[in-house]
């Protein structure tokens, strides 16, 4: 009987992984190669110009609700407040082991401290990206370079050859004809499949005049970005 299952776990096992790799080889492209030049730049300013980045600059403190959590971007202080369950982390965005973490109101130390100080880094700069991504396409170690899409549009192709967690990702944006995304595919370390696309749609202007898409779709999974404010310090 025991070795019946062992064989029958091992059969699922082994169809599990073919089954994988089909749908890699079905579904992976190849990272396409752009152009870099002014006109990847200028195509790259009027993306962040339409969505009003002179307003995002300028803001002060963001909120945001998405993964099961809360989130608050103090950007003066360049700090965050990330709460979920019954742990809240002041976010040290710097340096992330100069947080401060509490459970049920309580203050933590050592190596809880330090891991959970770690996982809600890694949580921001994840889960801030999904919201604020357009706005990112200037930052220091970026690359800009264009192509032309299957539909016959301009792609814009932006590399992170440093910074975050994971440098070395790539994003070839989609854009409308007003300039304005529509989506990205993916070249990303933790995703195994490349080209992946994700919508970015449910534009919201909030309280500063920074418009923010609301809602991402890859294949059946949604990422929703909810309760989103932003606000200036008087």
């Amino acid at each position: 009987m025991i070795r019946l299952l062992a064989r029958i776990a091992a059969a699922l096992f082994i169809l599990l992984f073919l089954s994988a790799l089909a749908l890699r080889l079905i579904l992976h492209e190849k990272k396409p190669q752009g152009k870099s030049g002014p006109e990847a730049e200028r195509i790259a300013y009027e993306m962040v110009e339409h969505l009003n980045v002179d307003a995002y600059r300028s803001t002060d403190i963001i909120e945001w609700y998405m993964n099961g959590r809360k989130y608050r971007w103090n950007k003066l202080n360049q700090r965050a407040l990330i709460e979920y369950d019954s742990i809240a982390v002041v976010l040290n965005i710097s340096d992330y082991k100069k947080s401060r973490v509490e459970i049920n109101g309580e203050p933590t130390a050592g190596n809880l401290k330090s891991d959970l100080s770690e996982n809600a880094y890694e949580r921001f700069i994840n889960d801030s990206f999904w919201v604020f991504a357009p706005f990112k396409v200037f930052d220091q170690g970026t690359k800009r370079s264009i192509l032309t899409l299957d539909n016959g549009k301009t792609g814009l192709m932006v590399e992170y050859t440093s910074g975050g967690v994971t440098p070395g990702d790539s994003y070839l944006w989609h854009l409308d004809s007003l300039y304005r995304p529509t989506g990205f595919q993916m070249w990303t370390k933790i995703i195994p499949i490349g080209g992946i696309y994700a919508s970015w749609e449910d534009w919201t202007t909030t309280e500063t005049d920074v418009l923010i898409s609301q809602k991402h779709k890859v294949f059946f999974y949604t990422i929703n970005i909810d309760s989103i404010q932003a606000f200036n310090v008087p």
